[in-house]
């Protein structure tokens, strides 16, 4: 009887692998491709590249160490390029794909991380709206359905979040669609995360946390009362997991022949 429980606070997501390794989603001679390996963080406690073969997709060279944890480069096949796109050639060729595409949409703020969150993604441009990060994921999730075996396993990482005050079920989206697409659910791991605390209170919008109103200097902002401050209001239970569906490739199935009388 496993003793790996279906919900774990993982140190990372280094550690889930691990597990999965142990429960045998990931078998020592698989061909396995991680479509969104950015730098390599899900293989720092287990190294695929010592065992069978392991592909890479991602956009930078990234041949850093992560974690202390040097990778043997020699041993991976590296694709440079977009998990939405990959070569016609690899249909059926792998084992196990696995794809933890991003789950939050940017807004379409240029933020300092956006950089960083494309890069570790081999994304040009990221989704600004949970809609087209939808389409975009499905687009994934249907290309590690197509250049997986039949009978090989796809693990997808997803989450919910909010954006703009309104809940997005970005975890029971992935099962929809993977289910829509014909892939059967095998498992669920949820990772309990810790959530950081939110500050209580947010720049007043009005007066722009000045306090004062824009067009006269020194008369108080009747909104935040001259504090420049507004008491932040909870909407939602803070998200502080994330779900690994295992997803399995229907198998090919074998017709039977006509028995002659």
């Amino acid at each position: 009887m496993s003793n790996i429980l279906a919900a774990t606070k993982w140190i990372s997501n280094a550690d889930m692998i691990v597990d999965v390794v142990a429960l045998g989603y990931i078998k020592p001679t698989d061909s396995v491709v991680d479509l969104t390996f950015g730098r390599g963080k899900w293989w720092s406690k287990y190294d695929h590249t010592t065992q069978g073969p392991f592909t890479a997709v991602m956009d930078g060279i990234g041949n850093e160490d992560v974690d202390g944890h040097a990778f043997d480069y020699q041993s991976v096949t590296i694709y440079h390029g977009d998990y939405r796109h990959l070569p016609a050639e690899w249909t059926g060729l792998h084992d196990v794909a696995v794809f933890d595409p991003p789950y939050v949409s940017m807004g379409g703020r240029a933020t300092s991380t956006l950089p960083d969150f494309m890069d570790r993604y081999g994304l040009e441009n990221a989704a600004s709206t949970p809609e087209l990060l939808q389409a975009d994921n499905e687009l994934g999730l249907r290309e590690a359905m197509r250049i997986t075996k039949p009978g090989g396993l796809i693990l997808a990482k997803c989450a919910p979040y909010i954006s703009s005050g309104v809940r997005k079920e970005g975890d029971w989206w992935a099962r929809d669609a993977a289910v829509a697409m014909g892939l059967k659910v095998e498992d669920m791991l949820i990772h309990l995360g810790d959530a950081r605390a939110q500050p209580k209170d947010q720049p007043c919008k009005r007066c722009e946390g000045t306090g004062n109103q824009l067009l006269a200097m020194y008369q108080r902002c009747e909104k935040c009362d001259g504090i420049g401050r507004i008491e932040r209001k909870v909407k939602h239970a803070r998200n502080n997991y994330s779900v690994l569906w295992i997803l399995k490739k229907p198998p090919v199935r074998r017709r039977r022949g006509k028995v002659s009388g």
